[in-house]
C-alpha cells in the first residue's frame, strides 16, 4: 500500500471538524507526510486545511449553497493552539466567566503555563507565557477564572460584589445541568503561586471566589454529602 493511501485512509477515518498535526499522520517518512498534506490542502476542494503552523483541520463536506468547504472559526483555532491548560484573556475571558458582555473582535489572547512555541501563531491569535507552571493542573475554565480575577479592574465593567453574585448564579446553573465545576481546592493552590503585577486586591478576591466555588455543589455531590 502506498504512502499516500496510508495517509489518505487515516484522514478519511477522522471525524469532520477534527484538528490534527503532521506528527499524527502515519507514513513512511515525515517528508512524505508533509508532501501529502501540502498536496491535499492545495486542492480546489480540499479534504484538509492548514490553519496554523503545523496545525491542520478536516472540514465538513462542501456547502450545498456555495460548493465551498469552510475553515474553523478562529476561536476554535485559538483554543486548539493554546492547549488544554490555557486561559482566555481580556474581554474573551471575562465573557466566559460571565463578568462582561463585551466580545473580543480584533484578536484573541490566551495565557499558557511556560513558553509557547510561538507567541503569534495566527494573525488573530496571541499566546502569552506564564511563569507559574502549576497552572498545568488547571482546566481551561479554571485558568480563565484565574486570569479574570487578575485582570478584573481592566476588563470587567461591574463591581466585584456583582461578579460574585453572577458566579454564584451561573455556577449553580452549571451544577444543575451536571456540568463540570471549578475545583476550588486546586484553583486555590495554583493561585497561591501567582505573582501578578498591578492586579489590585488579587489575593482577597481570589479567596472570596474560591470560597464561593467551594460552596457550589452538583446535585449528585450534594446527595452524597447528605447520605448517612
Amino acid at each position: 500500500m502506498g504512502v499516500r493511501s496510508v495517509s489518505a485512509r487515516w484522514v478519511d477515518d477522522l471525524p469532520a471538524e477534527a484538528f490534527f498535526r503532521s506528527g499524527d499522520v502515519p507514513g513512511a517518512s515525515r517528508g512524505a507526510v508533509r508532501s501529502f498534506l501540502t498536496r491535499e490542502a492545495s486542492r480546489a476542494v480540499p479534504r484538509l486545511m492548514r490553519v496554523a503552523p503545523n496545525l491542520y483541520y478536516k472540514p465538513r463536506g462542501p456547502s450545498r449553497f456555495t460548493g465551498e468547504v469552510h475553515p474553523p472559526g478562529w476561536v476554535s483555532i485559538g483554543w486548539e493552539i493554546a492547549g488544554p491548560h490555557a486561559a482566555a484573556l481580556g474581554w474573551h475571558g471575562a465573557n466566559i466567566v460571565r463578568w462582561s458582555t463585551q466580545v473580543a473582535l480584533q484578536h484573541l489572547q490566551f495565557a499558557v503555563p511556560g513558553e509557547p512555541p510561538q507567541r503569534r501563531p495566527h494573525p488573530r491569535i496571541v499566546i502569552r507565557p506564564r511563569r507559574n507552571l502549576a497552572r498545568r493542573e488547571l482546566t481551561r475554565f479554571e485558568a480563565t477564572h484565574l486570569e479574570a480575577v487578575i485582570g478584573f479592574d481592566r476588563w470587567c465593567e461591574i463591581t466585584w460584589d456583582e461578579a460574585l453574585e453572577l458566579s454564584d448564579f451561573h455556577l449553580g446553573r452549571r451544577a444543575a445541568r451536571g456540568e463540570a465545576l471549578p475545583r476550588a481546592e486546586i484553583l486555590e493552590r495554583v493561585a497561591a503561586g501567582e505573582r501578578p503585577r498591578g492586579a489590585g486586591p488579587f489575593r482577597q478576591r481570589m479567596a472570596e471566589l474560591v470560597e464561593l466555588m467551594d460552596s457550589v455543589k452538583s446535585p449528585a455531590a450534594a446527595a452524597v454529602a447528605a447520605a448517612p
